[in-house]
């Protein structure tokens, strides 16, 4: 018996470490290398020229190795992989199949099918890697530095071009940035996202750096002169301010009277407008703008989507994919004066629907309702991968802002094979997963036992040494 009584108490030993009872494989997949890799795929994705006259760009080449080195750590663990929105993209990829036999030009089809692969397997790794990430705030970062940058780089080109003025930049003629993208809208939507990625990080940036880096990025859009981004930004702000709201607390009521209220407004407004001299006024000003480009924006679209119902009409079942913009255009449907060829759909839901045909547009759409559903209920998870019921909040407000701005944004362009909007489907679909805990992580906090607050991995705070 001890000298100090038989209830002494052993001194500290200090922490036990408790042995684990087997490595999880898939820790393969949190090496520092791919951290490295999707910081830098993310500087990439700006750069969209194709190398060498083939549609190949730097990141198509960092990809390449990527996913080689991804499929050989899948291999040699025997890690199974999740395949998000397995089913509708087989049926749209059955719907495209078909439709490749009343293509014009077969190679665009299968140049557009394997573009279509390459993007979901993508689409597939940066899940696998990104769920495993806890909050993402390196990628949810480097995201935004990249968009800044990429508004910089579109002022300082709209400067060289002549637009020296606020006026001049909000002028509807002259020189549409476009940088490294290669397309005017593509950069317009780069930074449209770039937006809402800075709402998601409120409660990691000082509100005036969001607001400067926020006018920063809308006028980056501007010097774009791309107002089916303008719209769907401000489209996908409400609805961003819809979901902050409702987060802080406010009834659905009182959100739904405040809308009436604004829709009154609006009315009153337009009424006002109308009846008085101040329309003129409005359209004069208006002509000296960037919207002056809606009404021929309109004409030209309403051409294509014209010339596409008449060959809808003869193949029902779709005309081939990425045969839009393939075969002569009669006198009277030509887009533009002088223009021979044709031109794509510029709106992906008449381009799926007339080039896929039917089981391709219910594909799309069974895709889009299950994204959406599954960003409209993944506040909780958001909230346990952030650690912080704010900060979840946000990032989930910023998604569903994000995501209602990319499906107006899709009425007026084909983005389908944008590769920053398969980024941004990949984010939401990890962020809104519960987050990859290692087994050897879940041993150690199911044993660690009378510790009270353990954080586990996915930062919620489980009472009483409970894994949370």
């Amino acid at each position: 018996m001890s000298a100090r009584g038989p209830y002494a108490v052993a001194p500290p030993l200090g922490p036990i470490r408790l042995p684990a009872r087997g490595v999880d494989p898939a820790r393969a997949l949190d090496a520092r290398g791919w951290d490295v890799y999707l910081v830098g795929v993310t500087a990439l994705l700006p750069f969209t020229t194709g190398l060498g006259g083939t549609p190949l760009a730097l990141v198509d080449l960092a990809n390449a190795i990527a996913l080689g080195i991804f499929a050989a750590v899948v291999y040699a663990n025997h890690l199974r992989i999740e395949l998000p929105l397995l089913w509708p993209a087989l049926i749209a990829a059955a719907g495209s199949v078909l439709a490749v036999w009343n293509a014009e030009s077969v190679r665009a089809s299968a140049l557009s099918l394997a573009q279509d692969v390459y993007l979901y397997i993508w689409t597939a790794v940066l899940v696998a890697l990104l769920r495993r990430r806890g909050e993402l705030l390196a990628v949810r970062s480097a995201t935004t530095v990249i968009a800044l940058c990429v508004a910089f780089g579109a002022l300082a080109e709209a400067w060289t071009h002549g637009s020296h003025s606020l006026l001049s930049l909000l002028s509807p003629r002259g020189h549409r940035s476009y940088g490294s993208f290669g397309n005017a809208n593509m950069l317009a939507e780069f930074q449209m996202l770039g937006v809402f990625m800075v709402l998601g990080l409120d409660g990691r940036l000082p509100r005036w750096l969001a607001g400067a880096a926020i006018a920063l990025l809308f006028a980056g859009m501007v010097t774009a002169k791309s107002n089916g981004s303008l719209i769907a930004l401000a489209i996908g702000l409400v609805v961003w301010a819809v979901c902050r709201a409702h987060a802080n607390g406010i009834p659905g009521r009182r959100l739904a009277g405040a809308a009436a209220l604004v829709a009154w407004v609006l009315v009153v407004a337009a009424w006002f407008v109308s009846e008085t001299g101040l329309g003129e006024q409005l359209k004069a000003i208006e002509k000296k703008t960037v919207l002056a480009r809606l009404g021929h924006s309109t004409d030209v679209r309403s051409r294509i989507w014209q010339r596409l119902e008449h060959r809808a009409a003869k193949h029902p079942m779709g005309i081939g994919p990425g045969n839009s913009s393939t075969g002569f255009v009669e006198i009277g449907e030509r887009e533009r004066e002088g223009a021979m060829d044709a031109k794509e759909a510029h709106n992906d839901y008449v381009g799926y629907a007339v080039e896929r045909g039917p089981l391709g547009i219910i594909g799309l759409f069974a895709a889009l309702v299950i994204i959406g559903r599954r960003l409209l209920r993944g506040r909780r998870a958001l909230a346990a991968r952030m650690g912080d019921a704010r900060r979840g909040a946000a990032v989930h407000a910023a998604g569903v802002g994000g995501l209602a701005a990319l499906l107006v944004q899709s009425t007026v362009i084909e983005q389908l094979h944008f590769r920053h909007l398969w980024w941004f489907v990949a984010w939401m679909w990890a962020a809104t997963a519960p987050e990859a805990v290692p087994s050897d992580a879940r041993e150690r906090v199911a044993t660690s036992a009378p510790l009270q607050g353990v954080r586990t991995s996915t930062g919620a705070v489980a009472p009483d040494g409970a894994p949370a």
